[in-house]
């Protein structure tokens, strides 16, 4: 019955399913709209495994998985994914491999540069002592959690981004991924 059953949600999502990549894999998947506020949310359902912040391609943008898809539910993958509006690209190091007599540089390699996908949000307030705390001058972002990124954005590290240097004051780990 399982088997059966298999085959016909393969079939249905090779038939009406688009097509996506996740992590550079490309795949057929149920794409469905849930926008609602700020943001361009939209739910994924597919055969391929997904999980909190894999990086997938959809209709030419770039979305991040935001929740958790911890098992397969009725034979699917299913996940909420959020458009990336913002990329931070960081320039490659440049390494110096060869000096003259003096001390001078002969010969250098230069690293590639890296791009950061993430989520800008600026709206994020909070509520201390019954009084409503709106954050000025400062973002929240939203990352993929893998030990570039942790590298990338420990704690008072900084980055560019929009023309502004900004510096990591904090880490919200409570959601994997």
């Amino acid at each position: 019955m399982i088997n059966n059953t298999l085959d016909d949600i393969t079939y249905f999502i090779n038939e009406v399913g688009r097509d996506i990549t996740i992590n550079d894999t490309a795949v057929k998947a149920i794409v469905k709209s849930l926008s609602q506020g700020d943001f361009d949310d939209k739910q994924v359902s597919t055969l391929h495994p997904i999980e909190r912040g894999d990086v997938v391609s959809f209709e030419g943008l770039d979305y991040l998985i935001i929740t958790e898809s911890v098992s397969k539910k009725p034979l699917m993958y299913k996940a909420i994914m959020r458009n990336i509006n913002q990329t931070i690209i960081v320039k490659g190091e440049t390494i110096v491999t060869e000096y003259d007599k003096f001390g001078n540089p002969l010969t250098t390699i230069q690293l590639p540069d890296t791009t950061f996908y993430c989520i800008v949000d600026t709206h994020k307030f909070s509520i201390e002592n019954g009084a409503i705390r709106v954050s000025t001058g400062e973002i929240v972002i939203t990352v993929p959690d893998n030990e570039e990124y942790r590298t990338k954005f420990a704690v008072n590290s900084t980055f560019e981004m929009l023309g502004t240097t900004w510096k990591v004051i904090n880490h919200d780990l409570t959601k994997r991924g």
